[in-house]
């Protein structure tokens, strides 16, 4: 079963590129291999959590990470349950856990700063824009947002984001994440009004 669109559409244009020999797969898990290593040959970003909103499988990613497929994440309202980066982070994560427990994999999890890099920079070379946006560096376009972290402590008035070492803030913005940690945004160095 193809368990994505952009890996359908990769199998096309492979098949389209070269048309059909005898070694074209036969089996799902021949046809998942091909899949991967045109996806790396050609750094094709994939698609992880719309597949899982659309019930149309959960993509395989420690896999294709570990063939050297280019991951982005990002959001696509029309075909996933929110527009929020942090919420298409924590679904990741969840799925990608889910998937540790069906099939165990050597391959460790992922950090909370590995999904903030996955929908940072590693959107940004997926769309092969990296020289231009995903992180801020001098001479980048950067769009961004200042947080609250307070507002993810798990109760009111308890601990103190001072307490916590920045591992375990970004864990919070990504699992505890509230539109009201959001303090101001900017676009293009320009602060939206609130």
């Amino acid at each position: 079963m193809i368990r994505s669109a952009v890996a359908l559409l990769c199998v096309i244009r492979l098949v389209a590129a070269d048309p059909p020999k005898p070694s074209v797969p036969k089996t799902t898990l021949e046809l998942e291999q091909a899949i991967r290593k045109v996806l790396a040959e050609n750094k094709t970003p994939g698609a992880g959590v719309a597949n899982l909103f659309l019930a149309s499988g959960a993509m395989p990613l420690a896999r294709y990470l570990a063939a050297g497929v280019r991951i982005g994440l990002g959001s696509d309202v029309a075909a996933g349950p929110d527009a929020a980066l942090f919420s298409v982070m924590r679904a990741g994560a969840y799925t990608q856990n889910a998937l540790r427990a069906a099939e165990p994999s050597a391959a460790p999890p992922l950090s909370p700063a590995d999904w903030l890099r996955l929908g940072t920079m590693g959107g940004a070379e997926a769309l092969g824009i990296g020289a231009q946006i995903g992180s801020v560096e001098a001479g980048k376009e950067a769009d961004l947002i200042a947080v609250d972290p307070s507002v993810t402590l798990p109760l009111e008035g308890v601990g103190s984001q001072n307490e916590d070492g920045p591992e375990e803030m970004l864990s919070r913005l990504i699992f505890r994440a509230h539109p009201a940690m959001v303090r101001g945004a900017w676009v293009r160095g320009r602060l939206l009004p609130a």
